[in-house]
């Protein structure tokens, strides 16, 4: 029988280390059942305490104060040391990191603690942010600041999980260069696929663990 594995995960989501059971903690109840342990990174709900859920799920909140935004400027800082102890007790065997620019604290940390630990890992891009059009300042600097970390860095990233084979895709490999050999296509399940459209060519393996 082939060993479970452990995961790390690093989340933007801050809704699920206050208690929610969002849309994420559904995700996670059947998710971990493919793992041994899932490990989660998320940002500060300026407490620190490790929450665990579904049995083998753990929350790794920082303890960060959000006053003028501290958590976010730490939590590069906070993702490397937490991983570091975390693989220290119980070995890692990938790293998935949710990229959220401008500050693209996640993905930093993955390929640092991925070099440093010789961990495989995925950069996770749900969608495009301003694209195809911004709505206000803050999608134009995060597309921008997108665009100009794959184009600086995109060849040192191991893989990028995408959820769609259409637009995301597109933009990922033709506008920004990305060899399609780094590309996973990878659906969310969760998602409501009138909206999200997915490729005719995108299948689901059930032998495959989901990243």
């Amino acid at each position: 029988m082939q060993k479970k594995k452990h995961i790390v995960m690093m989340t933007g989501d801050s809704g699920i280390a206050y208690g929610k059971q969002n849309v994420f903690f559904e995700m996670l109840r059947g998710f971990s059942r493919h793992w041994d342990c899932v490990s989660v990174i998320c940002p500060s709900n300026e407490r620190g305490e490790v929450i665990k859920i579904h049995d083998n799920v753990y929350l790794y909140p920082s303890g960060y104060s959000k006053k003028f935004h501290l958590d976010v400027f730490r939590h590069k800082s906070f993702i490397l040391k937490k991983v570091r102890e975390i693989h220290a007790a119980h070995p890692v065997d990938i790293i998935a990191a949710h990229v959220i620019p401008p500050l693209f604290a996640n993905l930093k940390a993955a390929m640092t603690l991925g070099q440093e630990l010789s961990i495989p890992y995925c950069a996770e891009i749900m969608h495009i942010p301003g694209y195809p059009k911004a709505n206000n300042l803050m999608e134009r600097i995060e597309r921008r600041s997108l665009d100009y970390f794959l184009k600086r860095r995109g060849n040192a990233i191991d893989h990028i999980r995408l959820i769609n084979h259409s637009d995301t895709y597109e933009y990922i490999v033709k506008r920004l260069g990305i060899p399609s050999e780094k590309i996973l296509c990878i659906p969310a399940f969760y998602l409501d696929f009138d909206l999200f459209k997915v490729d005719a060519d995108t299948k689901r393996d059930p032998n495959r663990h989901p990243l």
